[in-house]
């Protein structure tokens, strides 16, 4: 009987469980999965093509995945125990062969740090062409608009293990309908110059590179005043686990971050967290887009200084940790993160004529020619 009795309960509670879940899932399903910082899987629309070829069935997976309440919290407990057990092993054979590139989940473990896989440049070859063209229909539809183009290597599209360079820089700065006085880049000429400008864990540029980043950009659209200069720099407490990390499942794989800080004129808005870590470098944990800013549709900036120029910044995630460097030596900036669901329909001219647009920066990494990002309305 009372067997019988905690067996009724169990899968009462089980069925309360996937109830509220699918309440969650229906009536409000979370924007974000923190866990994996990404945008969490909502329900998709039924359709008759969606429901024949499993693409339908797939999709409740994901959405339930990211939506059943305690899904994140379970994952990370499970990820972080497996990920303990695996990364001791790893650390052992590291130990014995240190020029060894172990390859596991999508990425490469060297030298104590987390490389991508080589990125695979004929799969995207549809999209890079999309994207090319709609830029450079949105480049020929206003002449009178100076366009800049500021390109951002990294591991994926240089293999450490082979040596082979990915022209995807390249051929993007030879398709694009840019001046080549106006284009620029960030280089990775070899692995310890990666090492130094990167993080171990996530597939951004450290605090060192996206400064020299900045600097660069600084240079190609000739600003006429100084560079912001860092007033000290901070090692933190607080531990990172990367996007590398992370989505390899390797959740136990932390390191310390460190970063710069600066005194930025009034921006007219809050855009990420510097000044919260900054006061408290040995409180709670770090992330990229935390402590620099995270990826939204548009983000505005007005120092109030009508007598500089306002300009447009069109990107993806890299360019989170220079906009408010930026931003500082302008009137009024915008960014536009090319990835969001309305940059779809994004009509460049008519933005930059409603806003009194003095130039463009296209940021881009190789994920901008990784999807059909941009379209001229």
């Amino acid at each position: 009987m009372i067997s019988r009795i905690l067996k009724t309960v169990f899968v009462g509670f089980v069925w309360l469980f996937l109830l509220f879940g699918a309440v969650q899932l229906l009536r409000s399903p979370n924007d974000i999965n923190y866990y994996e910082n990404r945008y969490a899987n909502r329900m998709p629309a039924l359709s008759v093509e969606g429901y024949l070829d499993g693409s339908f069935q797939d999709g409740v997976e994901a959405a339930l995945s990211d939506q059943i309440f305690g899904a994140q919290r379970m994952k990370k407990w499970f990820n972080d125990f497996s990920s303990a057990r695996l990364l001791r092993m790893l650390d052992r054979e590291s130990a014995k062969h240190p020029d060894y590139f172990y390859r596991y989940n999508g990425v490469y473990l060297h030298d104590g740090r987390l490389l991508w896989q080589p990125f695979d440049r004929e799969a995207f070859q549809i999209t890079f062409d999309q994207t090319v063209e709609a830029l450079n229909r949105s480049i020929a539809a206003n002449p009178d608009l100076p366009f800049y183009f500021f390109f951002v290597e990294s591991d994926a599209v240089l293999d450490f293990k082979t040596g082979v360079r990915i022209p995807v820089r390249e051929e993007a700065c030879a398709a694009l309908q840019i001046p080549e006085e106006r284009t620029a880049w960030f280089p990775i000429e070899s692995y310890e110059d990666y090492a130094t400008q990167f993080y171990r864990t996530d597939h951004h540029w450290n605090y060192s590179g996206s400064y020299h980043g900045y600097r660069l950009i600084h240079d190609l659209l000739g600003i006429d005043e100084p560079c912001l200069t860092p007033l000290r720099e901070v090692a933190l407490s607080r531990t990172l686990t990367g996007s590398k990390a992370t989505s390899a499942g390797l959740t136990e794989m932390r390191e310390y971050p460190a970063v710069y800080e600066f005194t930025y004129p009034d921006l007219g808005v809050e855009y990420g967290h510097e000044a919260e870590v900054l006061a408290l470098p040995d409180e709670g944990s770090f992330s990229y887009a935390y402590f620099y800013g995270g990826d939204e549709g548009l983000v505005s900036f007005d120092t109030r200084r009508p007598e500089r120029e306002n300009i447009l910044i069109l990107g993806d995630s890299f360019d989170n940790a220079v906009l408010k460097l930026l931003a500082s030596h302008y009137n009024r900036t915008y960014s536009v993160d090319m990835r969001m669901p309305e940059s779809q329909s994004f009509c460049i001219g008519d933005f930059a004529r409603e806003h009194d647009i003095d130039r463009v920066l296209i940021i881009a990494s190789q994920v901008l020619f990784c999807g059909d990002f941009l379209v001229e309305g």
